[in-house]
């Protein structure tokens, strides 16, 4: 790519000054540190389809909403977004061992964002621990969290009216939130390339397949299955793969890896929760405005 200039001048006016290459990966973009007085910010190089996408439908929906991380400026004739800095983002923290209190106030802030989102009739499509920046302090039990936002917006989608179908959907969008909430209190990668998926990748198998295998055994029942095999409808290929993934096998044969059957998880309230975002059926999956008001985060107070 071009070496890239020393600053750069928004709409704004305002003149951003690159202290950072934080990121450049090809198709995607690259992503910069800045400065502009005493404040930092981040540029986004954004890839044109989606630049256009969020310029032309998603923005408009989203902007009045002030609590969701928008660009607060753009570079004129470039693809290039501008959105104030926060220096932590969630997996790192997770990774750094804090407080369950403070994995539970990000958790509780990432679904407020979704529940705005999907308000929008948008969809965010890539929710993970990466993909949650936080401004926060402190470490241990003095560990605070002033604020916890969704990133990566302009990948976010659009749902027209009459949009009923398809992997673009709200329930879609809670079932990764789910595996978030897996991995911030008990930290599993549950469909990550750990050793026991590289065994079977090793033998031959797809990665694809082991993680579809994973979602059947982990949350899978004869109701969710056959509520996921009506939502694919008319999608032959995904039809077989399901039918084939659960091979007509009762429940019980599926149970020594079900979810509600892991001994690490003691707590039966976020078991609860855990469940009802990730039920394989997306029309008994709960929205993440039940998810947002379930018992568990009861007591979580957001700042």
């Amino acid at each position: 790519m071009a070496t890239s200039p020393v600053n750069y001048i928004g709409t704004t006016g305002r003149n951003y000054f690159i202290k950072q290459l934080i990121q450049e990966r090809p198709y995607v973009g690259r992503i910069w540190r800045v400065r502009c007085g005493e404040d930092d910010f981040v540029l986004k190089d954004i890839p044109e389809s989606l630049y256009s996408a969020f310029e032309s439908s998603t923005r408009a929906r989203i902007k009045e909403s002030s609590d969701l991380r928008l660009p607060v400026d753009s570079i004129p004739n470039q693809r290039i977004f501008v959105y104030r800095f926060l220096a932590e983002d969630f997996l790192t923290l997770i990774k750094n061992q804090i407080s369950s209190k403070g994995r539970k106030e990000i958790l509780k802030a990432s679904l407020h964002d979704l529940v705005d989102l999907h308000a929008c009739d948008v969809v965010h499509l890539d929710v993970k621990p990466d993909n949650v920046i936080v401004d926060c302090h402190g470490s241990g039990s003095d560990f605070v969290v002033r604020k916890a936002l969704l990133t990566d917006l302009e990948n976010a989608a659009y749902l027209p009216q009459g949009h009923l179908r398809g992997e673009l959907s709200k329930p879609t969008d809670i079932f990764s939130p789910g595996a978030v909430c897996i991995y911030a209190i008990l930290g599993h990668v549950i469909f990550g390339p750990d050793d026991d998926m590289r065994q079977y990748i090793d033998q031959g198998a797809l990665a694809s397949m082991v993680r579809l295998q994973r979602q059947i055994s982990y949350f899978g029942d004869k109701d969710g299955i056959n509520g996921l095999l009506t939502h694919v409808g008319d999608d032959e290929i995904s039809f077989q793969l399901l039918s084939n993934a659960y091979d007509g096998k009762d429940d019980e044969d599926h149970g020594s890896k079900h979810f509600s059957t892991w001994p690490e998880v003691k707590d039966d309230v976020f078991k609860d929760l855990v469940l009802s975002m990730m039920n394989l059926d997306p029309k008994r999956r709960i929205s993440a405005k039940q998810a947002l008001e379930h018992p568990w985060f009861k007591n979580v107070v957001l700042k």
